[in-house]
């Protein structure tokens, strides 16, 4: 019923959040499952996308607030591969970039348009998030397509953005931290950094990331579970996105969130990966008091064939605690 209540509102281009009835911040189409795209296929072809960029990196800048660029052109510059650098040189020549006066809806502290590939921010420590959004961004103004990290937009239709704001935030608190501290988005960040843990090396994912590669993360992690659940637990994490700022949280939404961290624990524990590996995973994961309980007390059965839409109890056997 409460499921049914908030996609109605948000279909609707409207959600209650505490102050009355205001037009809805994320996209109607997020929770609307009878537009995603058939058959699960991601948005656009990434190849067909990346053969209309300019390949050539041109590392000359010329923007009015280089000053305010460089020490984030810097660090790019040194930690990433020159393919992951690409974007970020393409979009930077026409960057607009400017502070606004006030914090947007919910703390919202910057914005980046990647259709007119504008970056606002509120304070200096906002603009490491947005740059990122920036470096990794691609804008088709002919077939409005949007490309940007992990998240796809086209016609109406979207997909990616709640792991993309998550590991977003994760890289900037990586690369622009100096105490690495997540500033925004923490329990996109958790699942975002569970799902790196799938990769041998981070550095893997990092590269998707850069090269607006959602297929690519679609078909890696579909190495350890159905891709029909993964594209399901991407969407869900669009979802979830809903949980950040908001003055009334919705318990479906919580318990989605802990849900999701027990799909990715079930995946993970079903590989291959080796037992320190999963060890750490695990240690993790359990840092979160409720996922800890039903780990340990209530024994969740490993299943590789379960599904995130199933909403049975034959995916956890309860013991008495």
């Amino acid at each position: 019923m409460e499921q049914d209540l908030i996609r109605i509102m948000l279909e609707s281009g409207i959600i209650y959040l505490g102050y009355g009835l205001i037009p809805a911040v994320t996209s109607k189409l997020i929770l609307n499952r009878s537009k995603r795209i058939a058959n699960h296929q991601t948005i656009v072809d990434i190849d067909f996308i990346q053969s209309k960029m300019n390949n050539k990196m041109d590392t000359v800048v010329d923007v009015s607030n280089r000053d305010t660029l460089v020490p984030y052109i810097t660090i790019l510059e040194k930690y990433l591969d020159d393919s992951d650098k690409r974007v970020m040189y393409n979009n930077i020549h026409s960057l607009e970039i400017g502070k606004i006066r006030f914090r947007f809806l919910f703390g919202v502290c910057g914005s980046y348009n990647s259709e007119k590939n504008r970056l606002r921010y509120f304070v200096q420590n906002n603009i490491g998030h947005e740059f990122l959004h920036m470096a990794s961004s691609y804008y088709d103004s002919r077939k409005k397509v949007i490309l940007s990290g992990f998240r796809q937009s086209y016609k109406g239709n979207s997909m990616g953005k709640g792991i993309n704001e998550g590991y977003t935030e994760l890289l900037a608190s990586r690369f622009f931290n100096k105490d690495h501290k997540v500033r925004t988005y923490k329990k996109l960040v958790r699942l975002a950094t569970l799902v790196e843990f799938f990769f041998d090396d981070p550095r893997d994912m990092q590269h998707l990331y850069f090269n607006h590669n959602l297929p690519g993360l679609v078909n890696h992690l579909s190495k350890y579970a159905k891709k029909e659940d993964v594209i399901n637990i991407l969407f869900k994490m669009d979802e979830i996105i809903l949980l950040q700022g908001s003055p009334v949280v919705s318990p479906v939404l919580v318990a989605d969130y802990i849900k999701t961290q027990i799909t990715l624990y079930n995946w993970f524990m079903n590989s291959d990966f080796s037992v320190e590996k999963k060890n750490e995973f695990k240690k993790l994961i359990c840092t979160d008091k409720m996922v800890k309980l039903l780990i340990d007390n209530w024994g969740i059965k490993l299943n590789r064939n379960s599904s995130y839409n199933n909403d049975n109890d034959d995916d956890i056997d309860h013991k008495s605690l």
